[in-house]
């Protein structure tokens, strides 16, 4: 009731304030001391979110979480042909702290009616020039426990994760080794979130439109100077350690350029260096010889791009594609390394690039579209006779 009746005095307020570009301070807010200060600086703080220069504003303490937050405000004043307009709703002091919560709610009016886009909560830190803001994650999770390992750094409240952390850690390395990726990651296991919408309140993104009914698991943001992933309690209880989506993660990161991105070839990989569906790489590979015989008259090429399923079901599907492609990175690598595995990672989409992605195929295998079928024979035959 009380979020009802605050949202009704909000559309009050919208419409006695449609002209005006600024923060509309809701007049059952209880201001502090310092408002006028408070305001003027929260309103030029958000008009530097939306013009992409936010530097005076942030507290630099907290700069890279602070980013999650102003990436996700940043736009909010238009959506399609509604306009939003910020208003103050909410601001509380904060205990122990030189700092206050402030929450600000984007609202717009469509067809007469009016609209929320948005609820974001912000820190706001007392300093002698006036006030700087921060995101409330590290506020959030201040007492949650740490580890550290080399680029990777997990938060987290439940000791009973402590497990997989440690495999992960050591999946990730591994991955992030081969690939050559150094950038900062962090990862939150939030063992007091089952839903969406509570990871999304410890970054202070308390209500967005967009996001509404996110039945997901994790929330996943990249940031200039790292990568942060929150989880759900629930996907760390349904969810056994899975390598394969480590490496498919992993590989986007490396491969940030989407054109590069091989799919069917990073699927090939996370076969061979996580599994799938809980079958380890040699289980697959017992699979495809009982279920793919093999004969020199058979179309591997056919199968390949028709994605052809050896699996036990179309839900846990096992594709010739991605086998092949195990099979040839499995040998690159042995051969050539891992750098020119990348190379098979990066070679672009196979359907809508099919001419690059022979190019680079054959480029590093000497495997082209007029010798495939006679090439992969023998790689699929070589373990037929192990």
């Amino acid at each position: 009731m009380k979020t009802f009746l605050m949202h009704t005095f909000l559309f009050a307020a919208f419409i006695a304030n449609a002209q005006t570009s600024r923060i509309t301070v809701h007049p059952e807010v209880r201001l502090p001391k310092d408002s006028v200060q408070l305001v003027a600086a929260l309103n030029d703080f958000l008009d530097a979110i939306q013009n992409g220069n936010t530097e005076k504003w942030v507290l630099p303490a907290e700069k890279t979480e602070t980013e999650l937050l102003t990436d996700e405000m940043k736009g909010m004043d238009k959506k399609d042909s509604i306009d939003f307009k910020p208003y103050l709703v909410n601001v509380e002091a904060l205990a122990g702290r030189k700092a206050y919560s402030v929450q600000v709610s984007y609202m717009g009016i469509h067809e007469d009616a009016p609209v929320l886009r948005a609820v974001f909560e912000l820190i706001a830190h007392k300093t002698e020039d006036g006030f700087r803001f921060s995101s409330p994650l590290l506020r959030n999770t201040e007492n949650w426990k740490i580890k550290a390992y080399e680029h990777l750094t997990f938060h987290y409240q439940d000791t009973s994760v402590e497990n997989i952390i440690n495999q992960w850690a050591k999946e990730i390395l591994e991955f992030d080794r081969k690939m050559q990726i150094a950038k900062p990651y962090d990862i939150y296991f939030c063992g007091e979130c089952d839903d969406m919408a509570c990871i999304f309140r410890l970054t202070g993104i308390n209500y967005k439109l967009e996001m509404n009914g996110d039945g997901g698991h994790m929330a996943s943001f990249t940031l200039k100077e790292k990568d942060l992933d929150l989880f759900v309690r629930r996907y760390l209880q349904q969810q056994p350690d899975n390598a394969h989506d480590l490496f498919h993660w992993r590989a986007g990161i490396a491969i940030s350029n989407d054109e590069k991105y091989n799919h069917y070839m990073v699927c090939g990989g996370a076969y061979v260096y996580g599994g799938s569906w809980e079958y380890s790489w040699e289980e697959i590979q017992k699979m495809f010889k009982a279920r793919m015989k093999y004969d020199r008259k058979t179309d591997w090429l056919k199968l390949y791009f028709e994605r052809y399923n050896f699996g036990e079901s179309q839900e846990n599907h096992l594709l010739v594609t991605q086998f092949i492609n195990a099979l040839i990175i499995q040998k690159v690598e042995k051969e050539q390394g891992f750098p020119a595995v990348m190379e098979l990672l990066s070679s672009g989409n196979i359907y809508n690039d099919r001419e690059n992605f022979f190019r680079i195929l054959e480029k590093v295998t000497g495997i082209n579209e007029k010798n495939f079928n006679r090439e992969v024979g023998k790689l699929i035959q070589g373990i037929h006779n192990d």
